[in-house]
Parts: structure tokens; C-alpha cells; sequence
């Protein structure tokens, strides 16, 4: 028999993001539900273009005027350092339009490094990436179809520790000692320049033929 999902109650949207070009895990996590999915691009798109399909994913996910709940809380995993990834830079740049999209919606938001999701889930911190979906389901009951969809599980889960909605003794101490390693981002607002406008650098005055 496999364990539930314990909360301390009802409590705000929270959506955990495992970001990759080829299928971003999404899963959103409400005080009934638990749904994932994948943010999947179409095959062969320019690098450009593929940033923009997922802006537009991303607006359509997190914007409070397309429908989202201004309280979510969002966590996203952070970068693997160590990693050896060829695509890291266009990995960059996703995270780049995914943070942009957070602050433009303005809802709290927490990165968290995969090898803490690792941690906060199975204990370890360098447990194979296959073995984050198999503790899912054996601590939680939460069944996903593939792994960044088991990522984001996780990182939403993370985000009911974050928000102190996980039921006491849902996890090991050892296991709830990673949430003390997820940076917070401060939204606009909380970091005081909300409404402020931008003003670039006055134009350098050309130099007069001779």
C-alpha cells in the first residue's frame, strides 16, 4: 500500500517547472489535485522560435490575467553545473524567458538545484535520475509518465515544504533539511521597484567628420 499526499490543509496553487527543450514538466498542485504534463515544442523549430513557443507557454501558465491565481507559488529546478550537457546554453536562455515570465507575472518563485531535489526526495543527492519517480510514487502515491514530469512533481512538492503545508513526518528530517537550500526570487514588488520604469543610458553624441 502506498502513502498519500499528506497536507496540513487547504493551501495556494503551487507549480513545479523541470525546464527542457524538448518536453518542460509542468505540475500543478492544488489542495485536490494533482496534475502533470509536458510543455512539448514542435520538432525542428528555430532555437529563436523555440523560445518564443515557450514565452507564450509560459504567459499562458503563469499570467494572473489569463486566468492564474496571483497567490501560486512556483519552484523551478536550477542548472546542473556539473553536468555535462552540449545544450547548455540554449538551457540558459530558457531559464532566462522563464524567469522573465515569473517577474512579469509577479508570483513568488523558488529554484531549487536538481541534486536538492534529489536530496528532498530520496535522501540523496546523487541518486540516479529514475530513482526521484519511483520515490514519488512509493512516498506519495504520485504517479508520473516520464521523468521531467517526476521533476516537477517534486519541486512542487518542495514548494507545499516551502509554504509549510507538508504534513508533519510526510518526509525524514534528513529529506526536509534540503528545503533550507531553495533560493527565494523576490518578485518585483517585494524588492521595491515595481512600476518603475527603465531608463537606458543617454545616446554617446557622434564625432563630427573632419
Amino acid at each position: 500500500m502506498h502513502a498519500h499526499l499528506r497536507r496540513t490543509g487547504e493551501h495556494a496553487p503551487i507549480i513545479g517547472i523541470d525546464q527542457s527543450l524538448t518536453g518542460t514538466g509542468v505540475c500543478v498542485l492544488t489542495s485536490n489535485r494533482v496534475e502533470t504534463r509536458l510543455l512539448e515544442p514542435s520538432k525542428g523549430l528555430h532555437p529563436v522560435h523555440r523560445l518564443r513557443w515557450f514565452r507564450a507557454e509560459f504567459r499562458a501558465l503563469l499570467d494572473p490575467g489569463n486566468g492564474a491565481d496571483p497567490r501560486t507559488l512556483v519552484v523551478f529546478e536550477g542548472y546542473g553545473y556539473g553536468a555535462k550537457n552540449s545544450h547548455s546554453h540554449a538551457l540558459g536562455e530558457l531559464g532566462g524567458v522563464l524567469k522573465l515570465a515569473l517577474l512579469d507575472a509577479g508570483l513568488e518563485a523558488a529554484v531549487v538545484p536538481p541534486s536538492v531535489l534529489k536530496k528532498f526526495v530520496t535522501g540523496k543527492g546523487n541518486a540516479p535520475k529514475d530513482q526521484v519517480a519511483k520515490e514519488l510514487f512509493k512516498r506519495f502515491g504520485v504517479d508520473t509518465l516520464n521523468n521531467n514530469e517526476a521533476d516537477a512533481a517534486g519541486l512542487a512538492i518542495i514548494g507545499l515544504g516551502l509554504r509549510g503545508a507538508l504534513a508533519n513526518g510526510a518526509l525524514p528530517k534528513a529529506h526536509l533539511a534540503a528545503l533550507k537550500e531553495a533560493e527565494r526570487i523576490p518578485t518585483l514588488r517585494q524588492a521595491g521597484i515595481a512600476g518603475q520604469v527603465v531608463v537606458s543610458a543617454p545616446a554617446r553624441p557622434r564625432p563630427r567628420a573632419a
